[in-house]
């Protein structure tokens, strides 16, 4: 076997190593950043807004496979103005406002994607995925939809109602799984 020149060894490397940066750059996340307004959770910050929508509308690029976060900062927290909820779970529907059922089926693409449950739409989360001020998880992002999210916040007493935000996520679809 030949041996390779030095310089054109480090050109091949440099090569190989630039074609990689796309890869890493697909690494994306979404971080949306929510607050308690009265009896109302509401988002106040996200990282990937869909252009022209409401700061509640997630965007998720084409190819892209983000996890998203959402932020309750201070829940349960003492002092004022600390939220006196904390986030307990997070499902998806195929139509805002109207949980999954047999008249509003989560399709198994939808399902696989985010990793939930087809039966409710309850997106599954593992221990550490779920604490009273954050949520994240993984969304596969493999093909084109749009599925609406509901967070749900719990009062920190244990009594009381919980509060929901029902908003959208845009998939571009394409993503790279895993």
């Amino acid at each position: 076997m030949k041996k390779m020149n030095p310089v054109k060894k480090a050109a091949v490397v440099l090569a190989l190593s630039t074609t990689c940066i796309p890869v890493v750059a697909q690494a994306a996340r979404v971080d949306v950043e929510l607050q308690v307004s009265g009896n109302a959770l509401i988002v106040t910050g996200n990282s990937k807004q869909c252009e022209g929508e409401p700061i509640d509308c997630i965007e998720v690029a084409k190819k892209t496979s983000p996890n998203i976060f959402f932020y309750l900062d201070n829940a349960c927290g003492t002092g004022s103005g600390a939220p006196q909820y904390k986030l307990t779970g997070i499902s998806l529907s195929m139509i805002k406002g109207v949980p999954v059922g047999p008249a509003n089926p989560l399709p198994s693409v939808v399902a696989g994607d985010f990793d939930a449950d087809a039966a409710n739409g309850a997106i599954k989360l593992p221990s550490g995925q779920l604490s009273n001020d954050r949520i994240f998880f993984k969304n596969k992002n493999s093909q084109q939809y749009t599925v609406f999210y509901e967070i749900t916040a719990s009062p920190c007493s244990g009594s009381g109602a919980p509060i929901k935000l029902d908003p959208s996520i845009r998939n571009q679809g394409g993503g790279g799984g895993g």
